[in-house]
């Protein structure tokens, strides 16, 4: 048999722009479903938005290894690694899968059209290489565990320095694919903290969600918006000054939080995050609802002026086009 043609080289840039593909209609699609099914007592919405999480491992597999040309056997192959590395419930269980599908995908470009009795070899690697990275994943959990645990630090701090260092440290959490949904359960912040990681993921999302409206795309920036920042991680990598704007905004609005609001928040507000914005709506309801003016201001408004106001600076002085927001679908 004549050997494929590789139409597409293997790239991890690329790789994690389609990771944030899956993850937006899997996990944030999802969970967006789920919590407008517990506010409409719709048993149906929540399983069908539990139903779109589980698929998150086989439509990653199926993205990446279709993106670089990997063969039906070799697809295959990828989608039953993750079914064994996505099996253990380790925290930031999104990047280890995407870590599963990433190795396998990049042996399989190689070694797929090259080894005999594909049919049998080709999943009997995949499996193995599902189980290592099934066995090494606690080890990978311990990392994200240690960066948790110097945030948790930072609760002793001074209440301005708290609030400025956990929003500006969550904000940049919430962006990597460690996803926050995934790792938050390890803070242990106490309410004023929470409420300061509730304000910098804030920041991070309206501020990369206004530059994606300078695409020109509104879809892109409503899915920024109100699902996850992760979907401009890929640009953020080739273009890192994209992150000044959030990054002021989120050391504004986090020393705001804990010294001028008092914002106390809980640890699935955070969560939640800008995912619809429930975080928001969560952290309105453990204040009280007459508290959901300080919310809107210190989450949206001042977020909203600072970024808009860091991102006209850097459009003026060119650092900052278009093309740079751009999501390819």
């Amino acid at each position: 048999m004549a050997k494929r043609k590789q139409s597409n080289q293997f790239s991890f840039v690329s790789s994690l722009h389609l990771f944030a593909l899956a993850y937006f209609t899997t996990y944030i699609l999802g969970t967006i479903l789920i919590r407008v099914g517990l506010a409409c007592n719709n048993q149906n919405m929540n399983m069908w938005g539990s139903m779109m999480i589980h698929l998150f491992s086989p439509i990653i597999a199926v993205l990446i290894s279709s993106q670089f040309s990997i063969g039906i056997i070799g697809t295959i192959s990828v989608v039953l690694a993750t079914s064994i590395a996505s099996s253990n419930t380790n925290i930031a269980s999104a990047f280890i899968v995407y870590l599963c599908v990433v190795i396998v995908t990049w042996i399989m470009h190689f070694v797929e059209d090259i080894i005999p009795f594909k049919l049998f070899l080709c999943p009997i690697i995949a499996l193995i290489i599902g189980t290592m990275i099934h066995i090494i994943s606690p080890y990978i959990g311990w990392v994200i565990t240690y960066i948790i645990s110097f945030i948790n630090g930072l609760n002793g701090l001074n209440v301005v320095l708290m609030g400025m260092l956990i929003a500006l440290f969550v904000g940049m959490l919430s962006i990597t694919p460690f996803t926050i949904m995934t790792i938050s359960s390890l803070f242990v912040l106490n309410g004023l903290g929470l409420g300061a990681a509730l304000s910098g993921v804030m920041s991070f999302s309206i501020g990369i969600g206004l530059m994606t409206l300078q695409s020109g795309d509104i879809g892109d920036g409503i899915a920024v918006l109100f699902g996850t920042p992760l979907l401009q991680f890929s640009n953020i990598l080739s273009n890192p000054i994209t992150l000044i704007p959030p990054i002021v905004s989120s050391l504004v609005s986090g020393a705001m939080s804990t010294t001028i609001f008092k914002i106390h928040s809980t640890l699935d507000a955070v969560s939640l995050g800008n995912c619809g914005w429930f975080g928001l709506i969560d952290t309105v309801n453990t204040m009280g609802l007459q508290y959901w003016i300080v919310v809107v201001i210190c989450d949206i408004l001042v977020p909203i002026i600072v970024n808009y106001t860091m991102l006209s600076i850097l459009k003026k002085s060119g650092k900052l086009r278009k093309i740079d927001f751009y999501i390819e679908k």
